[in-house]
């Protein structure tokens, strides 16, 4: 019995460092060579031209090039950590996009550990840490870099059957990009009646 116990508690050891090994390489694909890799495009020369002209007290461009309302959330962050670069900086271009996905990365746990237990909540951070898309939207400093943290967000409201947090995350995902507005079915579906004790029976 003691051999089994251990052999089992190895495992869970090993399971542990797998699920640590993808996570830290999942953060490090976000930020190794963040200045330089990928080559700067156009997006992001426009948005880092149009804060930078706010900086300066400039007339600027109130929305994107395809009639977007610029993302109020990114702008601002923008113009915060290109205040504090000092000067034009890939680095600090891109480090709105790094900030949200690292955070996206480190909230998962925390929010999905109540609707889908330890073991759900890690195969999830994993999987967003290891996330090609969002490992891609953590290098690119475009408005809709912050589309996977408030994607969590909702979901994780939406699983917690938080009609209002729900709703206000949606909202915020809508002013993150338009395109957000896909999320609301998938929201909708989350309270289904079904869901919430399929979930609760989890195992823990």
């Amino acid at each position: 019995m003691a051999k089994h116990e251990r052999g089992e508690a190895q495992s869970v050891a090993r399971s542990g460092w797998a699920f640590a090994a993808v996570i830290g390489l999942g953060l490090a694909a976000r930020a190794v060579y963040l200045d330089r890799l990928p080559g700067v495009n156009g997006d992001e020369a426009w948005s880092g031209v149009n804060v930078f002209e706010q900086l300066r007290g400039q007339p600027t461009f109130a929305r994107t090039p395809t009639g977007n309302l610029l993302n109020p959330f990114y702008n601002h962050a923008l113009l915060a950590a290109s205040w504090l670069a000092g000067r034009p900086s890939f680095a600090a271009l891109r480090s709105v996009a790094l900030a949200a996905g690292v955070a996206a990365v480190a909230l998962a746990y925390p929010l999905l550990r109540a609707p889908l237990g330890r073991r759900g909540a890690l195969y999830a951070t994993a999987l967003i840490a290891a996330s090609p898309q969002l490992i891609a939207y953590s290098r690119f400093g475009w408005d809709t870099c912050e589309s996977g943290l408030v994607t969590l967000l909702a979901l994780a409201a939406a699983m917690r059957q938080l009609p209002a947090h729900t709703a206000l995350a949606l909202l915020v995902a809508l002013f993150v990009h338009p395109t957000n507005v896909f999320l609301t079915p998938v929201l909708a579906a989350a309270f289904h009646p079904t869901l919430a004790p399929a979930w609760a029976a989890m195992p823990r």
